[in-house]
Formats: C-alpha cells, structure tokens, sequence
C-alpha cells in the first residue's frame, strides 16, 4: 500500500468559469490557465485548450469558436468540459504514472445533484479514478488561513468569475449558502454594453478588462475620470479612439453590486444564532478575484455593518485551499458517503 501511495499524484481543481487552478500534492499549484476551448465547427476537432485557446479569443477565423463549458460555475457543455479536464489532468501528471489521479474537485456550494454528478462523471471520464467534490468556499476558507474543520463559524464571500457565494463554513462543511449569477463576467458585460450605448463603441475583451481593473470604481463619491477607449466604431465600422466618462459606468455597476449585499444579507438570516456570535467577532472573508474591484471595501461597509477581511491573494487561495484538503481526502470522501 505504501508503493502506491507514493506513485499516485493527487491532484485538486479549482474548476472555475473563467480559469481552472489544478494542485498537485507536493509540488503547489502546477497549472493556472484559462477555461476555454477552441473548436473547428466544420469538423468538431479540438485545436487549442486552456492557455492557448485564450490567446486565440476573438482573433479566429469563423471555422473556429471558442468556447467556456462552464457558466455560473456550472458545466454547460458535458464533452468539452471532459476534454478540458482531460488536458489539464494530463498537463498536471507530466510524465507517465502507474496510477491515474484521485481528484478534489471545486464546486459551488448550493448547486443541484445532477450538476454535482455531471462533473463527477466529467472528471472521471477525464482520466480521474477517484474524485471527491468539495464547496468552494470551504476550501477558500482553508485557503485563507481560517479553521474551518472547528465549531467556529467564518462567513466567506466568494466573488468570482461567472459566480458570486456567499457561505457560513464551520465543522468542515457548509451551514448555509447561497450563490447568484454575478461576477467579472457580468461586470465587462455591463462595460461594454454601456460603452457600446452611451459612445457606439464595440470594444475588445482586452479592453474590457483594463477598464474593470484601472478605470472602474463603485466607491460612491469617488472622483470620475475621463479616459481613453479603442475600439470599432458602431456607425462607421472602423477602428477608433473615443473618449468615455467614468460616472456612467461606475453608477450602473455600482447599482449592480447592490445584489452581493442582498446576498451576504440572505446567507446572515439563515444563519443559526449558535454561530451568529463568531461572525460579529471576526466579519465576513472576502475573496475572488472579483474582489480586488476599485472602491468595494467603502462600498460594503456602508450597506455591511461588519469586519471586512479581504484576501491578499484571491485569485489564488481556493486553490491553495482544495490543495491543502488532499491530506484529507480519505476523509472528505467518507463525509461524501454519509451524506449521500
């Protein structure tokens, strides 16, 4: 038994919308690429995955698409989520091994069973002989230092990519959770719709981003900025630079963050009084890499009567959590069993 514990590699994901984080046990966070595969529609073949279907984003010709299996943190399409996993189970091993992987799994908190077993079936399909899921926001709790597996309550907000949860974690499972359909995603959506209404501006993914990241800020009496924008001119199809005004965008995502505080608000009514205590005394985990967005500590304080910590490394935690919970795998698969 020993022999084979010492050839098998563990491995665990943080399966995201916008990225996947893969961990193997003794070598730290091995992979972090996007979760995008390029297809040839013609033919179905697969040309590129993960990092380098990213970098062909908006640049194919249109016998190419690319594509995100997974929306709102769940798999939207079964057999290209199966290749993408496959790949990076495959880029995780580097090198051959005499045993395939036992897998952790992220997943949200609140999804149904049949998501659950679509990406238990993904995986296993994918080259994993064992995997175990985990709620993500328990492993961003272990991720960020937090004692997850005591009595102690910790009430932790997860901002990602295509999802945004909210949990109380205690004991080494979820209390109570709750997850909607906000993040980064909907956020460049908001830029590049209002940029495309108010200036007849389409602009790129790449600029999109560097808005949401440089420009944007929901601090409510943040000083606004004019800034330059490039992109295709909605009149006359041609590439241009149009100069755009923050106050429209930062009202209009302003306004759609007001759904992350109904969230938190929700999750804290639902919450049992035994824990409520702990919560008061430490405050509300703040990770995802949605939560480096310009003005969201101002922003939450006004609406959140509570403590607000917030990761120093949230694009990256969740993995270092479920990489962590590989030593207890025997464990957490035994609790799947139980609850099932």
């Amino acid at each position: 038994m020993a022999i084979f514990n010492f050839l098998q590699k563990d491995i665990a994901i943080d399966l995201g919308t916008m990225n996947t984080l893969c961990y193997v046990d003794g070598k730290g966070i091995t992979i972090n690429e996007s979760s995008m595969v390029a297809i040839d529609v013609n033919t179905g073949r697969i040309i590129a995955v993960g990092e380098e279907a990213f970098i062909l984003f908006g640049k194919t010709p249109q016998n190419i698409t690319i594509m995100k299996p997974l929306e709102e943190g769940v798999i939207r399409d079964y057999e290209i989520t199966q290749t993408m996993l496959r790949y990076f189970l495959d880029k995780s091993r580097n090198g051959v091994s005499l045993l395939q992987p036992r897998a952790l799994v992220t997943i949200p908190a609140s999804i149904t069973d049949v998501e659950k077993r679509a990406v238990e079936d993904a995986a296993l399909q994918a080259g994993a002989r064992d995997i175990v899921l985990v709620p993500e926001t328990l492993a961003t709790a272990v991720g960020m230092g937090l004692d997850a597996f005591s009595a102690k309550g910790s009430l932790v907000l997860n901002l990602g990519a295509g999802t945004c949860e909210c949990s109380v974690v205690s004991l080494g499972g979820v209390v109570s959770s709750k997850s909607i359909g906000f993040g980064s995603e909907k956020i460049n959506s908001i830029i590049n719709q209002e940029i495309k209404d108010f200036y007849s501006l389409q602009i790129s993914f790449e600029e999109e981003e560097r808005i949401k990241k440089e420009i944007i800020s929901i601090e409510e009496y943040k000083e606004n900025v004019s800034f330059d924008v490039s992109g295709r001119d909605k009149v006359t199809y041609l590439p241009t630079i149009k100069q755009v005004d923050s106050s429209i965008l930062n009202a209009k995502i302003r306004e759609a963050f007001l759904v992350v505080v109904d969230l938190v608000r929700d999750v804290l009514e639902r919450t049992p009084p035994s824990l409520s205590k702990d919560i008061l005394d430490n405050g509300i985990y703040i990770s995802g890499g949605l939560s480096r967005i310009n003005g969201l500590k101002p922003f939450l304080s006004k609406y959140l009567n509570y403590r607000l910590n917030f990761d120093e490394n949230p694009e990256t935690s969740t993995a270092e959590g479920i990489g962590q919970l590989l030593k207890r795998y025997n464990s957490l698969k035994e609790r799947r069993k139980r609850t099932r």
